[in-house]
């Protein structure tokens, strides 16, 4: 993927640089005993210090690279006239806020999903804070990677009822395969577009869905 910049450097960082010491503040040679000065010795040796971790050779800050996970976050969200950092800083702050409401209480988080109060949710968490994904599966009736029953209704041990499930931030490497009863594959599949995003329909005669490095199906919106 392309490489981003992941801030904007402090113009008044650098603007305190650029002014620096006076030279009026550099120190006098003494006077030697027989009244020669430092002078006579040479010029001093320069001495460099190295830079300080996450500076660069001037003195400002480095910008640090993105994941692979906020690269695909940015990629899905991406808008004209916003630097990746924007939009990677919105997904973030919808992690700080489930992540507060989740120390607060689970069914707080849960409600503030299934509400639509957290819009960027559906990926910023499996993104971004993928230790959130259980309270948004279970506030929206999904499934992460791994093998799921189909049933009659959602539980939280695994079992799905038949419909139609999105995943939107999957990896590349997804691969899931729908199965009947005998183990049969009904259908199977990957990403269907670039920024990792995909389909599966569950019809009435699986019996159980099995797939990996898909992250989290949710059930598709009408």
């Amino acid at each position: 993927m392309r490489s981003r910049a992941t801030a904007l450097l402090p113009v008044a960082l650098a603007v305190a640089l650029a002014g620096g010491c006076s030279a009026g503040d550099a120190a006098t040679p003494a006077s030697s005993p027989s009244g020669s000065t430092a002078s006579s010795l040479g010029p001093a040796p320069t001495v460099t210090a190295p830079p300080e971790e996450g500076l660069g050779p001037d003195g400002l800050p480095t910008a640090s690279p993105l994941t692979a996970e906020q690269e695909q976050f940015a990629d899905i969200h991406a808008q004209e006239n916003f630097i990746d950092a924007a939009v990677i800083e919105a997904g973030q702050a919808v992690c700080d806020r489930a992540s507060y409401l989740a120390q607060v209480d689970d069914q707080a988080l849960g409600e503030a999903i299934s509400a639509g109060d957290l819009g960027l949710a559906d990926t910023a968490i499996p993104l971004l804070c993928p230790d959130l994904l259980p309270p948004l599966v279970a506030a929206r009736g999904g499934f992460t990677d791994g093998t799921v029953t189909v049933g009659p209704t959602w539980t939280a041990d695994g079992t799905v009822p038949v419909g139609t499930y999105r995943a939107a931030a999957a990896s590349m490497a997804c691969n899931w395969s729908v199965l009947d009863g005998n183990g049969a594959v009904i259908s199977e599949g990957g990403v269907a577009s670039e920024v990792g995003e995909t389909t599966l329909v569950i019809n009435e005669n699986a019996a159980s869905v099995v797939s990996d490095g898909c992250r989290v199906w949710l059930p598709a919106e009408d």
